[in-house]
C-alpha cells in the first residue's frame, strides 16, 4: 500500500490509503443504461465495465482518482448472492476480475427489449 501524499503527482491512485470507491445500485439494467447514456452525452464514460457474477458494474473515475461504481445486483437477496459465491462459476472468475463487457453493445440489446435475465448470467 502506498502512503498518501497530498502533493503527489501519481496518476494511478489505486492502493492509496482512503476510500477506494463509492457504489450506487440501480433497480434494473434499463435504469443503469439510461444513466450511462445521459453521462456519455456529457462526455463522461466508464473506464471499465465488468460483470462480476454477483453484479454488473460500470466504474467511473474523476481526475483525482476517486471512483464511482454504478451497478445492478444480480440477486434479490444477500443469501442468494452468498450461495452463488460458493459456486464454481463464481470462484473461476470473481470480484475484481470478472468478465468485461461493452456498454454500447449491451445498451443496444437493452433498448431492443432484452430482459435483465439475458445479461445477468455470465
Amino acid at each position: 500500500m502506498t502512503v498518501l501524499e497530498p502533493e503527489g503527482t501519481e496518476a494511478d491512485k489505486l492502493g492509496v490509503i482512503g476510500v477506494d470507491h463509492v457504489a450506487y445500485a440501480y433497480a434494473s439494467l434499463e435504469d443503469l443504461f439510461e444513466n450511462y447514456a445521459q453521462l456519455k452525452e456529457k462526455g463522461i464514460v466508464p473506464h471499465k465495465c465488468i460483470h462480476h457474477g454477483v453484479s454488473v458494474s460500470m466504474y467511473y473515475a474523476d481526475p483525482d482518482g476517486n471512483q464511482t461504481e454504478l451497478q445492478v445486483n444480480r440477486f434479490g437477496t444477500s443469501r442468494e448472492a452468498q450461495t452463488y459465491m460458493r459456486t464454481p462459476d463464481s470462484s473461476a472468475n470473481w470480484f475484481r476480475h470478472g468478465v468485461e463487457f461493452d456498454p454500447d453493445v449491451w445498451r443496444l440489446r437493452v433498448q431492443a427489449g432484452a430482459a435483465d435475465s439475458d445479461f445477468l448470467t455470465r
